[in-house]
């Protein structure tokens, strides 16, 4: 059996990549469609309060999986919780810009959905892919999203 170097980093130059695309994509996007400014509008505490409530299922997944990422490559660990904390502000900065612009008339179901699937497709290609997980695993970490999805929506 050949044995196989794992390159823990190249998809996350890749996501990296994409998350910098669509930054600049959701920054046009805000720019092109500017909303007027208007007290009575919460749309920025609600995307927010969002974010932070997005905080627990990320911790929840984020104990689950590092301990059990190849520990041979220096720092692996403390790299990857970079990254994700990387991918979430991008992640937040892209659901504020589409949120604040008048593009979709501010349907707040879009932008939780893209949100969140953005963020934890990033976190599964990043880390969730490279370990080896158990059925359980698996199933408490979807079922830490779907309780999060419910919450949310």
């Amino acid at each position: 059996m050949k044995n196989e170097k794992i390159n823990y980093f190249r998809i996350d130059f890749y996501l990296i990549l994409i998350h910098v695309i669509l930054l600049s994509i959701s920054y046009i996007i805000y720019c092109l469609y500017p909303t007027e400014p208007n007290s009575k509008n919460l749309i920025l505490l609600l995307f927010l309060f969002i974010a932070v409530c997005e905080i627990i299922p990320i911790l929840f997944i984020i104990a689950i999986v590092l301990p059990h990422l190849d520990t041979n490559i220096k720092y692996v660990k403390i790299k990857k919780i970079f990254l994700i904390i990387l991918y979430f502000i991008s992640s937040f900065f892209i659901l504020t810009f589409i949120g604040i612009s008048s593009f979709l008339n501010e349907n707040v179901f879009i932008h939780i959905t893209t949100y969140t699937s953005i963020l934890f497709i990033s976190i599964y290609f990043s880390i969730i892919r490279f370990v080896k997980l158990t059925k359980d695993q698996y199933l408490f970490i979807i079922s830490i999203l779907i309780i999060f999805l419910l919450f949310i929506l």
